[in-house]
C-alpha cells in the first residue's frame, strides 16, 4: 500500500522528527476518504458515523484502501473523496474525527479539538 502524505508525516511524527501540528495542518490541507453507507437511490448521503463510550465520531481514511480495512466500512459503503476542511466546517458538534481508524497509521481527534479546528478555520 502506497503511504500517502498524511501517514509519511505520522511516521516522522512517531520518530519524533515531526510536531502533532503538522499532522493536523497536512490533514486539513488534503482530501479525506470518508465511507458512505449505501442508500437507496435518491437518498442523502451522509458519512459513516460511529457512536460509543467516548462520543461520536466520523472515520477518515487517508486512502481507499485504509477504509477497506476498515470492518465497518468493509461491504456496507462506498467510498467518497472529500475536502477535510470543507467536512471539518460541516461536522455537528460534538463529533469527532478517526483518521484510519484500525491501523498503524492513525488517530482520534475528539470533538473538542475538531471544533477548535473549525474555529481556526472560520477565522
Amino acid at each position: 500500500m502506497t503511504e500517502s502524505t498524511l501517514e509519511r508525516a505520522m511516521v516522522r511524527a512517531d520518530a519524533g522528527e515531526a510536531r502533532p501540528s503538522e499532522i493536523i495542518d497536512i490533514l486539513i490541507d488534503e482530501n479525506s476518504v470518508v465511507a458512505v453507507p449505501m442508500l437507496g437511490k435518491g437518498a442523502e448521503a451522509y458519512p459513516l458515523s460511529l457512536t460509543g463510550p467516548r462520543g461520536s465520531f466520523v472515520p477518515v481514511f487517508s486512502s481507499v484502501e485504509r477504509m477497506a480495512q476498515f470492518p465497518p466500512a468493509a461491504g456496507v459503503a462506498t467510498a467518497a473523496s472529500v475536502p477535510t476542511r470543507g467536512m471539518i466546517s460541516t461536522l455537528a458538534d460534538g463529533v469527532g474525527l478517526l483518521v484510519n481508524p484500525g491501523s498503524a497509521a492513525g488517530f482520534e481527534l475528539p470533538a473538542d479539538a475538531v471544533a477548535r479546528l473549525r474555529a481556526r478555520l472560520a477565522g
